[in-house]
């Protein structure tokens, strides 16, 4: 703890990161487990619980390319700042008034908050990390945060379905006073970078929009990037879903009087994702290619969704669910150091926020679609389709393989 509190004093750009991340993801974590059964206890159907969210994703392919291009222009430290000034905000107001357009706006804010941090996070990390000599592997450092991340995601999670137990909009409000702690946190211990703000609205905007330009001109053009993207597509659509309706579908098995485990399950699931997380380093370790993973990945969330969505009990539902958490953790850490691959110094943040951007589009495909099967058919059908669809993850990451060798790897 020492060691760690004198590597933060001193502003190790990777110490700094894992804390912030610990930060802001506990913030928002108190309110995943109990978030679609908030909004459906709330009034709105099950379409409507999914149209909250495309509210959400619409927004990020909006503010995703700008929003890194800022980053990029103005500073990734500034936009950091800004985005979690922005979640404090959007977390405090959601709760205020249960409707469809509160629920619409504090979508929007929370949105807006994502995209500032997004590709500006991890390409300060970077980039900070190699002007301080870090030695040490970035797929290491991808990996072991997000490992934290779940580690955050399990205590909100438990703590927000606890607080929920209590009243079901306590966890907002926790996780606007946590998103406060890590904006002062960061404040001070994130070091700057050498961007002088220029307050030229047309230059400045010019000087986006020529950064998102050749990024999103070098991302489509690119060989392996290409299908990266088409992959986080397909991922994204096909787990929406699965992350909407699982405390939904669960809860009804349980009972209302049950809504604190929904914390546990929350928990539970989370320890599933850290451990596919921590096989990816050991997966690396012996030589096995990101390609390989993502294949593993698919093919570990097919089978067992297909088999929870066909049973009736809650034991026998829950547990392939809780299995295909394994190969979701490994998912992300993967597609991360993939794109980082590939992506140059300069373009990165827009490289990562385009990514962001593209996977946010599958997203809300997902949503609307997915949600009108719901509505229509049941939450049980939606799942199976999902399984199906993460069949495609295949062939795709194959390609990226394929044309990798155009790179000479």
């Amino acid at each position: 703890m020492k060691n760690l509190y004198s590597k933060v004093k001193n502003r190790e750009a990777i110490s700094v990161y894992y804390i912030g991340n610990f930060l802001s993801d506990f913030a928002m974590a108190l309110q995943f487990a109990i978030y679609g059964l908030f909004l459906y206890k709330s009034g709105l159907n099950l379409l409507q619980v999914n149209l909250i969210n495309v509210t959400y994703m619409i927004s990020i392919f909006l503010l995703e390319v700008p929003t890194g291009a800022f980053a990029d222009a103005l500073g990734r430290r500034r936009s950091v700042l800004l985005g979690l000034f922005i979640m404090v905000i959007g977390l405090a107001i959601y709760p205020i008034h249960r409707s469809f357009r509160v629920f619409m706006f504090a979508e929007i804010l929370l949105a807006a908050a994502s995209t500032f941090i997004s590709g500006a996070w991890d390409a300060w990390m970077v980039d900070t990390s190699n002007n301080q000599n870090f030695t040490g592997k970035v797929d290491n450092v991808f990996s072991q945060s997000h490992i934290i991340s779940r580690f955050a995601l399990i205590f909100g999670g438990l703590t927000g379905g606890y607080l929920a137990s209590v009243a079901l909009e306590l966890p907002f409000y926790m996780g606007s006073l946590v998103a406060l702690i890590a904006f002062i946190f960061l404040l001070f211990f994130m070091e700057g970078e050498n961007h002088k703000i220029d307050f030229s609205l047309r230059k400045n905007f010019h000087k986006m929009y020529s950064i998102a330009y050749d990024s999103i001109k070098y991302s489509m053009g690119h060989k392996v990037i290409f299908w990266l993207l088409l992959g986080g597509i397909i991922s994204t659509l096909a787990s929406q879903p699965l992350n909407m309706f699982w405390n939904i579908r669960f809860n009804n098995m349980l009972g209302d009087n049950n809504i604190w485990l929904m914390g546990w399950l929350w928990a539970l699931m989370s320890i599933f994702m850290i451990i596919g997380a921590y096989l990816v380093k050991h997966f690396l370790n012996k030589g096995k290619d990101y390609t390989f993973l993502m294949i593993l990945a698919s093919l570990g969330i097919f089978v067992p969704i297909l088999v929870s969505a066909t049973q009736k009990t809650f034991l026998l539902a829950f547990s392939p669910f809780l299995i295909h958490q394994l190969a979701r953790g490994i998912i992300k850490p993967v597609d991360q150091a993939f794109l980082n691959k590939y992506a140059e110094s300069d373009k990165r943040a827009t490289i990562l926020s385009f990514d962001s951007m593209v996977s946010g589009l599958g997203a809300a495909v997902g949503l609307v679609f997915f949600g009108w099967i719901a509505k229509n058919n049941s939450i049980e059908t939606s799942w199976i389709i999902a399984a199906f669809l993460t069949l495609a993850m295949i062939p795709i990451y194959l390609m990226a393989r394929k044309k990798e060798t155009h790179y000479g790897l």
